[in-house]
């Protein structure tokens, strides 16, 4: 399991400019309310609605889920903070890399 998928990031806008919110599922793989959730989301099947604004869905560690699986080589509870020790880059680290810098 050393090969990590990148995190799968939609951002879904309604018509109407408002505030951001970011939806996070799939932190740990074997959790699988928030990945059925945001799947529902992004299907756009009327299950969830927005008047203003942007959604953000992000799936998170999509090898963890693949394997249904906690983690695959970290905790990735504390992957989402700015301040890392160096030399932290974790594989999980560097999937949580491109929702940091959003």
């Amino acid at each position: 399991m050393s090969t990590m998928a990148r995190p799968l990031i939609r951002e879904l806008h309604s018509r109407v400019p408002g505030p951001r919110v970011a939806i996070v599922g799939g932190v740990h793989g074997d959790e699988t309310a928030g990945p059925r959730a945001i799947s529902a989301i992004n299907a756009g099947n009327g299950w969830a609605s927005f008047d203003r604004g942007t959604v953000v869905t992000v799936l998170a560690n999509l090898t963890a889920c693949k394997f249904e699986v906690r983690s695959v080589n970290s905790n990735s509870n504390a992957l989402f903070s700015r301040c890392r020790p160096a030399g932290s880059r974790t594989p999980e680290y560097e999937l949580a890399s491109p929702v940091l810098s959003r």
